[in-house]
């Protein structure tokens, strides 16, 4: 129950940020030239009326009124009107003011209970008292955290009041869970349609696409009308159901001071720090799962296999992995940052001169945790798998050393590696399954890992041991892959690993920039004690092709219901033009030449060569035979790179058609070529209705796939307010 003391408190924090609101508009009258406001202003001024009395005459906030007479007047340069503003009410403020002004600006500031230094100095100060509060309270509940200060001695900027090391679930008022990395804290009232909730909407996004999913506390409550945030939790208290990831936070029912039950459920986290001692989440939360999946061991048929213990929405977050290691692509080195894969400005290692940083502090972390060992050791690696190597090979070759190195010195650090079976509260690497009929193929490899220098002497891992782990990255490990779906690089991910293969499968992963981590979302609804499965494969290829390709690479032959019962299209994804078996034929043989020729061929001449080569199969194939859509995706390349826009949405939209029949109604490839095809319509004349129906759904399907807060949502959100206006 809300005391009477609380809600005075709350009035008063209303009404003060009503009076923010005011002196904002105040500001801008001012600051306007020749406005009726600054001219009577310095009229009065010269008139010998005091600031104080100006103030009063023009209703304004009386240090509003110094300020803007202090900048437009000359007297003090602008980066010095607040030291200004605060040193009248110190002992010594002639540096700044003397005179008659010193005494105007004093008064104003002494009757200013609202915008004078001195109430930003108490704003501030509540500020940090109810960010301790918070602070206090995450301490009582045992979640771990990083505070702002600690945040910024780590080089990040622009950070969250607190980031969790381990995320949590809450209970919101929705009788919802929503996940939280998480929490800023604001105090003050949340106000819908104002300037404040605009910039805190722009925080919320750049931390969401940062650190993912959180939570924004407004002490002094909220108005009936939130602004629906993605991702992001607004609430004006501590919520009270909270799910903690970690056994050894748990101990029974915790209570805050003001006796709050807080309902805490267990789950299970191990914390190491880093060689500065500050907490590392990263190495260790590869085990970290939503709590409303279960991991199973029994089964017979599929091994291990992740269950939902709650019901899931399409769009819902199921599962999200850390990875335990991860690389990005050699190819890509000199175009991406080493740690976050991100494009910008980089800078260059100035020891090996091989790989990039876009910051210090992606350098530093890169330091600290691989490079300072792989630094004098990549050149002499690379050029040997340059000389020797499968050049075809040597991009895979470089990410498997990088990466099983990585991972077996994260793995010599952990403690209690040896046990007796696999537990769903200790998913590591080694748990991963592995064939023998691997091993040779990686002897090489394991061989070069050996001699590299990039696994100290002490560590004292065997060949075989290397051999092993290689295995198990063959079968488990996942291309980390760009908004656009691009490979860009290789991550090692436990708990990702343990979700099985359907090409009827419930969810669609996807990485978070940045932070690289595997995010698996509901695409369809999934109910309670229902399998988790995504696509090993693309299932988009015929029925034969998949199911060759799943048991060359991952040794098993699929059963799913979509390989047990396929659709019509998997009848005709590889059929002749009557449905039958496709023969070798001189016409094909032809067209195939063509399609291989075209290649090399100047663009105009590749189209035309292509167009040939798609009539051919066109009188030959099914309609739905994925032969014919791989000219159909070469010609839209070749129509956008010679900016034909009316062949090119004819193209996309003959692709559009393939799609629908190919894929699940909400599959990421999808959305993105709706993206492409609405973008393309938009760019021509009398399409304008197209795009925007195409852009609509690319937008509810990349909700779903990518999630609401990620950048490729908001740049389609952009576009489409474009088109609309």
């Amino acid at each position: 129950m809300v005391s009477d003391a609380e809600v005075a408190e709350r009035a008063l924090a209303w009404d003060r940020q009503q009076q923010q609101v005011g002196a904002r508009n105040h500001v801008r009258l001012l600051r306007k030239a020749n406005s009726l406001q600054m001219t009577t202003l310095f009229s009065m001024h010269k008139e010998k009326r005091s600031l104080l009395l100006i103030s009063q005459h023009l209703k304004m906030a009386p240090c509003i009124v110094a300020r803007v007479f202090l900048e437009f007047g000359g007297q003090i340069a602008k980066p010095n009107i607040y030291k200004a503003l605060l040193s009248t009410v110190e002992e010594d403020a002639s540096t700044y003011l003397s005179g008659r002004l010193l005494k105007e600006v004093r008064e104003c500031v002494l009757n200013d209970v609202h915008c004078s230094p001195l109430c930003d100095r108490i704003r501030r100060s509540e500020g940090d008292e109810y960010e301790h509060m918070m602070i206090l309270r995450l301490y009582q509940l045992g979640i771990p955290f990083e505070n702002e200060h600690m945040l910024r001695e780590r080089g990040l900027a622009k950070t969250p009041d607190a980031l969790l090391l381990v995320p949590i679930q809450v209970k919101g008022k929705d009788g919802n869970w929503h996940l939280v990395q998480w929490i800023d804290s604001k105090a003050m009232a949340h106000e819908t349609g104002t300037e404040n909730e605009a910039q805190h909407i722009a925080q919320a996004h750049a931390y969401v696409n940062r650190f993912g999913p959180g939570m924004l506390l407004y002490w002094m409550g909220m108005d009936d009308t939130v602004v629906d945030i993605p991702d992001v939790m607004v609430v004006d208290e501590i919520p009270t159901d909270i799910r903690l990831p970690g056994q050894q936070l748990i101990d029974g029912k915790k209570q805050d001071p003001e006796r709050t039950k807080y309902d805490i459920q267990a789950a299970d986290i191990r914390v190491e720090r880093n060689e500065d001692g500050i907490p590392c989440s990263y190495l260790l939360t590869s085990n970290f799962f939503l709590m409303a999946i279960t991991l199973d061991t029994h089964d017979g048929g599929a091994g291990r296999w992740i269950a939902a213990c709650d019901e899931f929405p399409v769009g819902s977050l199921v599962l999200e992995s850390v990875p335990f290691s991860y690389v990005l692509s050699p190819s890509l080195w000199g175009e991406r940052c080493q740690v976050c894969f991100e494009q910008a400005k980089l800078s260059r290692c100035s020891r090996c001169k091989m790989v990039f940083y876009c910051s210090k502090s992606c350098q530093q972390v890169d330091w600290k945790t691989h490079h300072k060992l792989e630094c004098s050791r990549l050149e002499p690696m690379l050029q040997s798998l340059a000389m020797h190597g499968n050049q075809s090979a040597f991009v895979s070759i470089a990410s498997d050393i990088l990466l099983v190195a990585r991972t077996l010195r994260l793995l010599a650090k952990m403690p209690g590696e040896k046990k007796e079976k696999i537990t769903q509260d200790t998913v590591t690497p080694s748990d991963m399954v592995w064939f023998e009929q691997d091993r040779e193929r990686f002897q090489h490899t394991a061989t070069i890992v050996e001699h590299s220098g990039l696994l100290p002497q002490n560590l004292r891992f065997t060949k075989a041991q290397i051999e092993e782990m290689l295995c198990r990255f063959h079968v488990n490990n996942f291309m980390i892959t760009d908004e656009l779906l691009l490979d860009i690089g290789t991550g090692c991910f436990p708990w990702g690993a343990m979700v099985n293969h359907s090409c009827d499968n419930n969810c669609a992963v996807t990485y978070a920039p940045k932070t690289h981590n595997m995010q698996l979302r509901a695409i369809r609804p999934i109910h309670s004690g229902e399998e988790i499965t995504q696509t090993y494969v693309d299932v988009g290829l015929p029925p034969q092709n998949r199911r060759r390709q799943l048991k060359e690479h991952y040794h098993f032959h699929c059963q799913c219901a979509r390989c047990v019962s396929p659709p019509s299209f998997d009848t005709f994804s590889s059929s002749n033009k009557s449905g039958g078996v496709v023969k070798p034929s001189d016409a094909l043989d032809m067209a195939q030449k063509m399609i291989q020729e075209a290649t090399y061929m100047p663009p105009y001449e590749a189209i035309e060569c292509l167009k040939k080569a798609r009539t051919i199969r066109t009188n030959e194939l099914h309609r739905w035979n994925t032969e014919r859509l791989e000219i159909f995706s070469r010609l839209l390349t070749l129509y956008i790179d010679t900016q034909n826009l009316k062949e090119a949405v004819n193209m996309a939209t003959e692709i559009w058609a393939f799609y629908q029949e190919m894929y699940p109604k909400n599959h990421a490839l999808s959305g993105l070529h709706l993206y492409t095809l609405g973008d393309l319509e938009r760019q021509s004349s009398g399409q304008r209705e197209n795009a925007i129906t195409h852009l609509q759904e690319a937008h509810r399907i990349l909700s779903i796939t990518h999630g609401k807060a990620h950048n490729i949502v908001y740049a389609l959100q952009d576009l489409m307010v474009q088109l609309q206006k």
